[in-house]
């Protein structure tokens, strides 16, 4: 998917951003690897960061995530007295890899650079499905799909396998070898116009997967399961080393 970017503004963060104006959460955090903690972080001048862009008019781009440095950073007005880190509350300026700039960003709205491709990575793995067995054929146009959503400014879809159908096929060459990539038209509005074809499962070969993988899921549950119980059986079987 093409991912937009700020356009090359100055904005006041503190002045357009609000809590209840977030990007909403599309799955199950309970579940899914949840954004690093970092309430605690100072970053310094000239830290390599992704942070979100908090532009009210650029509706297209707000808060998803960009890479770019720390340029400075100033005490908050409204301190938290209490704050049990008692690091004291700092907004910062960050200037985008892109020339765009935010003044006044919040902690919450800032990660480090590793700490942010790690998360990444960590959401690709929490999305990944079973290996397909046998070879792949060749999608014809209206077939129906599900497609790995590639942003990496948007960790709520990033990896997610979203529902769409087949537009056209093309034939690329990756690395010398013959490949064909989709353009693929998705249920949400989005389109993308060169999905590979190992980013793309067939809806009825996605659903065999999802239930492969839940199964999966079930299974590993029961045996963590049965290894505590195995602990607690075994523990109660050695002898108390204290004597009457």
């Amino acid at each position: 998917t093409d991912s937009c970017r700020p356009s090359s503004l100055i904005v006041d963060a503190d002045e357009s951003r609000s809590d209840d104006a977030r990007a909403p959460d599309y799955a199950n955090h309970s579940v899914r690897p949840p954004m690093p903690s970092n309430d605690s972080q100072i970053y310094i001048p000239g830290s390599r960061i992704y942070a979100r862009w908090m532009n009210r008019d650029d509706p297209v781009s707000y808060g998803a995530w960009y890479p770019g440095s720390i340029h400075a950073s100033k005490m908050a007005p409204i301190q938290e007295e209490d704050h049990p880190s008692g690091i004291p509350n700092l907004l910062y300026h960050v200037k985008f890899d892109d020339g765009a700039e935010s003044i006044d960003l919040d902690v919450q709205d800032i990660l480090l650079q590793y700490q942010y491709e790690k998360w990444l990575k960590d959401l690709n793995e929490y999305h990944s499905m079973p290996q397909q067995t046998g070879p792949r054929k060749q999608l014809s146009k209206k077939t129906r799909v599900y497609a790995k959503w590639i942003d990496p400014t948007d960790p709520d879809l990033h990896g997610s396998w979203m529902p769409g159908e087949v537009s056209k096929s093309l034939t690329r060459d990756d690395k010398g070898k013959s490949d064909v990539s989709y353009h693929i038209s998705f249920d949400n509005g989005d389109s993308d116009t060169s999905i590979p074809s190992r980013n793309i499962i067939e809806e009825s070969v996605y659903n065999e997967l999802l239930q492969e993988k839940t199964r999966e899921r079930e299974q590993r549950k029961k045996i963590s399961r049965r290894c505590g119980f195995d602990l607690i059986s075994e523990a109660s079987k050695i002898a108390s080393p204290i004597r009457p």
